[in-house]
């Protein structure tokens, strides 16, 4: 997998070029009421499938199309305790593009404040395997490159 990314940009969610808001419930929590490991993996989980589909629609999640995306690896890094109750917001942006693979970036946040971050291979697939990207699905996917998200003006 490519290096994780732990650079100070990584740990501010307005540089992520897609956002997604996350609620936990109550059966995300362990005995400590934290939001436990597995929890935490999903919430990224259901972000990076929310950005994919808005790139490529719901055929991207449900396999129905000519193309489709599987996961190869997934790395969490936990930088501070997630608490229940809570509402969280996911960024996600495209950290690499390869020849058949892209890494996904995402960051947790609450607030300001980053509490983790995941990086995802994913591999692009046809019905025979592994397949170059298209170029029209790599044109769209540079255009929500992690380094592509420009500030936010101040409100």
């Amino acid at each position: 997998m490519s290096e994780q990314r732990h650079a100070s940009e990584r740990r501010e969610v307005w540089r992520y070029p897609f956002q997604h808001e996350i609620h936990a419930r109550y059966g995300d929590m362990d005995s400590f009421q934290h939001v436990n490991n597995v929890a935490i993996a999903r919430f990224h989980e259901d972000a990076r499938v929310a950005f994919l589909r808005s790139l490529f629609g719901v055929e991207i999640a449900l396999r129905s199309g000519e193309y489709h995306f599987l996961v190869a690896e997934v790395r969490v890094t936990y930088l501070a305790e997630v608490a229940y109750p809570g509402a969280y917001r996911i960024g996600v942006g495209v950290g690499r593009i390869g020849r058949s693979s892209i890494v996904l970036n995402s960051g947790l946040f609450q607030g300001d404040e980053c509490l983790g971050l995941c990086d995802t291979v994913q591999v692009n697939m046809d019905h025979a395997g592994p397949t170059a990207l298209p170029e029209e699905r790599r044109r769209l996917l540079e255009t929500v490159r992690f380094a592509a998200a420009v500030p936010q003006p101040a409100v």
